[in-house]
């Protein structure tokens, strides 16, 4: 019997934390790629799903396993649809100015 957790467990578990959840679906994010973002997303509602079963929150279950079948079958999300997945993850999408060379200080 092993007696150490797959990365994967590891992953899910530290995503239970919405401010780990959060920093980790921004650097997917900066990353620029669409397949990293999908299964960055996947993740966190892995670890949400997770969450709510633990703690008996059934009521957003079916919607988030939903979340996950509308990724599967449509990889990338417009911006509504970020809006809406991140509200039913408890996060929210923020914009801030870019890192520029030309920034006023």
């Amino acid at each position: 019997m092993p007696t150490s957790r797959s990365y994967q467990e590891y992953l899910i578990e530290s995503l239970k934390d919405p401010d780990e959840a959060a920093a980790y679906l921004e650097a997917a994010l900066e990353e620029g790629d669409d397949s990293l973002l999908q299964v960055a997303l996947k993740n966190v509602i892995e670890a949400k799903i997770a969450l709510n079963e633990s703690n008996d929150a059934d009521n957003s279950l079916p919607e988030l396993q939903d979340l996950i079948e509308q990724l599967t079958e449509q990889p990338k999300l417009n911006l509504l649809s970020w809006f809406k997945v991140l509200n039913t993850l408890g996060l929210t999408l923020s914009i801030t100015p870019s890192r520029s060379e030309h920034q006023v200080v």
